[in-house]
């Protein structure tokens, strides 16, 4: 049975990636900053049989990703998909001159860091696995080639921070067999998408683990959308 890892489980995406896993028959451990508030995941865990466990964790936090690590101390992790995030649209004024640095500090924790800091606690995790594959959640907006209106520039650039990394890892992990790919998940119907998307969490989830699943080690270091579609950095 494959096992997979989702950090920001608890909703959106995260919550149809891990209801997707489950129904495909794989082992979930699904992370949430506050397990006492993740009540779909818990009704999920109460009706699986063990299939999912649900595990506290806040990505900003060493603390808490140590603890997991510990946690899972010797468990092999088939596929890692970091997708726990936060948004910013409106809150930054339209371009680079009227940034809150503060926002963009806690973008940069939660949107790179944090996926970094997951990727380099669960590492032997991930190397003990068969599939042997990273994923990260970023967005088309992290393009910087497709860049023309310069809007929204914290949010872009803590994605592409990640992407970077992402980029980085691809580099360094691929002697160990490990595959690493950044994903845009569609314009998504989640509290992040807004009443303007067209894609359903459930569209996206399914997408991307069907690109998941098919994706070699010959493709690590890709920036995909949820249709397999290669985007441009």
């Amino acid at each position: 049975m494959v096992t997979v890892l989702i950090t920001g489980a608890n909703r959106g995406i995260g919550l149809a990636l891990t209801r997707h896993y489950v129904e495909s028959g794989a082992r979930v451990i699904a992370c949430a900053r506050d397990v006492d508030k993740a009540h779909e995941l818990a009704r999920l865990a109460a009706h699986t049989g063990g299939q999912v466990t649900v595990a506290s964790l806040d990505v900003t936090s060493e603390a808490s990703v140590a603890a997991l690590a510990c946690q899972l101390e010797g468990r092999p992790i088939d596929i890692l998909i970091n997708n726990a995030g936060i948004g910013d649209y409106g809150r930054d004024g339209t371009d680079v001159l009227h940034l809150d640095y503060e926002r963009l500090d806690l973008l940069i924790a939660v949107n790179a860091i944090g996926p970094a800091r997951v990727c380099a606690a669960l590492y032997p995790n991930i190397k003990a696995g068969k599939e042997k594959k990273i994923v990260a959640l970023t967005s088309r907006m992290a393009s910087i080639t497709n860049n023309t209106n310069g809007i929204i520039p914290a949010y872009r650039a803590s994605k592409v921070m990640l992407n970077q990394l992402m980029r980085c890892l691809a580099a360094t992990a691929r002697p160990d067999g490990v595959t690493v790919a950044v994903f845009h998940p569609g314009a998504v119907m989640t509290d992040m998408g807004g009443a303007g998307a067209d894609v359903t969490p459930q569209e996206s989830a399914s997408g991307m683990a069907r690109v998941i699943t098919a994706m070699t080690l010959a493709e690590s270091g890709s920036f995909f959308n949820h249709k397999g579609e290669i985007l441009p950095w």
